[in-house]
């Protein structure tokens, strides 16, 4: 007796009746609608071969591994599945017999042990027969086939990107950018400069108008100062410098260009005053541009990487030192240094603080 007229319908049923088994493991199909439509489908289509003749039963030996799921189905889990109510008595569970919830969780471990195990099975075939075939046979044509599909997908989609950039309007768009800075302070030696204290303003940083304070009353005077200091505090950045002379803030820049589709181009404006602070140097306070050498930059760059400021600060001089240096420079005549000190009301000190001979502090003070 011949159950199949062919292999195809075989694997058509097999695929049909796995795909219930994988419905019902998932939850997408209840379990008493999946046994309606399951049917029994091992022990109705005799997969077993106990009603095929030689050559069916040859065909349903090959395809073994995907019939020996529904078999433990067939028989280990659907044999034994009774009513729920009748599950909870106990001459039922003594009897091996299981509810519906029980028979869903043994479905879904043999669609997890078989199916899948049958699948990587069914593409390891294909994929040797696929190998197998002779480079004079079809395989070159399938090859070229998927190429050209591939090449048409490609082209076709940047047709649809040159055509929308084409016809979309270039949208302006301003607003700011955020980005990393690390500020490094150093001597003029360059030796770090550990603990100067580094403060940053941003280009909003005086954007509150100057009012009058006399025609306010003291509480509005007061709310005003607040407004002012808060609106400050949230437009300047500042701290120390740690042990190798960096610090490192995140800044934000006023930034502005085109949008074209999703893609923003376009440049931000490094805008904002560095000033620091270190005892015994020089105070530098200096617009950021100036310090970075780059006044805008593209809105692309700096996103991940920060913008890196290097910081030279010169030493505080005392005025002796700098009346030393004078008086040791060999190219100042005697008569302009003379000349230069003279409305020095601490002259004589400071000549003698130079270290020079008698009759040069003579001289000079005499002009």
């Amino acid at each position: 007796m011949v159950l199949f007229e062919s292999e195809n319908e075989l694997k058509e049923a097999l695929d049909k009746h796995d795909e219930l088994l994988c419905q019902c493991a998932r939850g997408n199909l209840p379990f008493w609608d999946f046994n309606e439509r399951y049917d029994n489908f091992y022990w109705a289509y005799a997969l077993d071969g106990h009603e095929s003749d030689t050559e069916e039963k040859a065909l349903l030996k090959k395809h073994h591994e995907r019939i020996e799921p529904h078999r433990i189905v067939q028989e280990e889990i659907l044999s034994l599945v009774c009513s729920d109510e009748d599950a909870k008595k106990e001459q039922y569970r003594m009897a091996g017999r299981i509810s519906s919830k029980e028979a869903i969780l043994r479905i879904a471990e043999i669609v997890t042990t078989y199916l899948k195990t049958a699948q990587s099975n069914l593409q390891r075939t294909r994929l040797e027969v696929w190998r197998s075939y002779p480079e004079s046979s079809c395989r070159p044509a399938v090859e070229a086939v998927v190429m050209l599909k591939i090449t048409i997908g490609i082209v076709s989609v940047v047709a649809v990107l040159v055509v929308l950039q084409a016809f979309t309007p270039l949208i302006q768009w301003d607003g700011f950018a955020s980005r990393q800075i690390i500020v490094i302070a150093q001597a003029s030696d360059g030796s770090p400069i550990p603990g100067a204290l580094i403060t940053f303003r941003d280009h909003w940083y005086d954007f509150l108008p100057s009012i009058p304070l006399a025609p306010l009353t003291e509480e509005e005077r007061k709310n005003w100062q607040e407004e002012q200091q808060n609106w400050r505090s949230q437009h300047s950045v500042s701290g120390h410098t740690e042990a190798d002379g960096s610090f490192t803030f995140k800044g934000r820049f006023p930034a502005g260009g085109k949008r074209i589709l999703f893609w923003d181009h376009g440049r931000f404006r490094l805008a904002g005053i560095i000033s620091i602070q270190a005892e015994g140097y020089q105070t530098l306070e200096s617009p950021l541009s100036k310090l970075v050498r780059q006044n805008r930059i593209p809105v692309w760059k700096h996103r991940r990487k920060p913008i890196t400021v290097l910081c030279s600060l010169k030493k505080k001089e005392l005025p002796n030192n700098r009346l030393n240096r004078i008086f040791q420079n060999a190219c100042v005549s005697r008569k302009l240094i003379a000349k230069a000190l003279l409305p020095n009301t601490n002259l004589l000190m400071a000549l003698k603080t130079a270290k020079l001979r008698p009759g040069d502090v003579i001289w000079a003070v005499s002009g």
